[in-house]
């Protein structure tokens, strides 16, 4: 059993959204269970009692940046702080997860398509729009791993938003995709997502909510200037690639509408 467990960075406003954040990007993590149990779980835990004093911390990448809440407040200086997302990020490098990513270029999305459908398969709502490509990633992984079974764990954003996400998800388990047909989707996916809010604290979660803005800022800053921590050169690696990625397979890096995540892998752009 494998699991994904996705947030994203950047408000998930659109048309309105802040012009200083034009990129939404969600970033998923998959994860086999019992190495999540047996490894990542102990040693994350470790990670939390040795940075901040509890391992019961909810880590939470702005509030580290910020020093914000009771067990970020002890970074008192920025040296401090800085050394602290670096033995992070090293961390998080060193786990055995694969990652698919899932970002939105909205200002050229609005230049584009405006207020309009992409096309009949993908809906309005960009958010959801970013889910399929990363659920349809997702069923690739588990296809290529012997139909292994899927879980999918989804940081909440409230309850009507959730009902959002969940009404695409059935839509598709259905339907199916452009790509994918319902009865490969219901093969390995399942029937349900499962949101989860901050507070209960779910590891994969701080995982990806912690990866996600340095992939976001290679979209937008695609020489590196801003990657401050030299992330992306850390996380490139761990970017899921299908069988047959170097011809015309997928790859865990989806950048819409212009396509960029195979230039950035350094792979031909020629991709679904």
């Amino acid at each position: 059993m494998y699991t994904l467990y996705l947030d994203e960075t950047g408000d998930w406003g659109y048309p309105n959204y802040d012009p200083m954040q034009p990129i939404l990007c969600l970033c998923g993590i998959i994860v086999e269970d019992k190495y999540y149990r047996r490894e990542l779980s102990p040693s994350f835990k470790k990670l939390k009692k040795d940075e901040f004093g509890n391992e019961d911390t909810i880590l939470h990448r702005y509030k580290v940046r910020g020093r914000l809440g009771d067990d970020f407040r002890k970074l008192k200086t920025t040296k401090r702080r800085n050394v602290c997302m670096c033995n992070v990020s090293q961390f998080f490098a060193g786990l055995d997860v694969r990652i698919l990513l899932a970002a939105l270029d909205r200002e050229a999305h609005w230049r584009t398509y405006g207020n309009k459908k992409v096309d009949e398969w993908l809906p309005k709502d960009v958010y959801a729009m970013l889910c399929i490509f990363i659920w349809e990633r997702f069923t690739a992984f588990l296809w290529e791993h012997n139909k292994a079974k899927g879980r999918i764990v989804v940081e909440s954003r409230g309850r009507k938003e959730d009902q959002k996400v969940q009404f695409w998800y059935s839509t598709i388990m259905q339907n199916g995709t452009q790509f994918y047909r319902y009865w490969q989707l219901q093969e390995v996916l399942p029937t349900a997502i499962e949101f989860r809010p901050k507070s209960d604290n779910i590891l994969g979660l701080q995982v990806s909510d912690w990866i996600a803005l340095p992939m976001s800022k290679k979209v937008r800053y695609p020489d590196g200037s801003k990657d401050k921590f030299g992330e992306w050169d850390l996380y490139k690696g761990k970017i899921w690639l299908g069988k047959n990625a170097p011809a015309r397979g997928q790859v865990g890096f989806k950048v819409f509408p212009k396509n960029l995540g195979r230039k950035f892998l350094n792979m031909p752009l020629k991709s679904t």
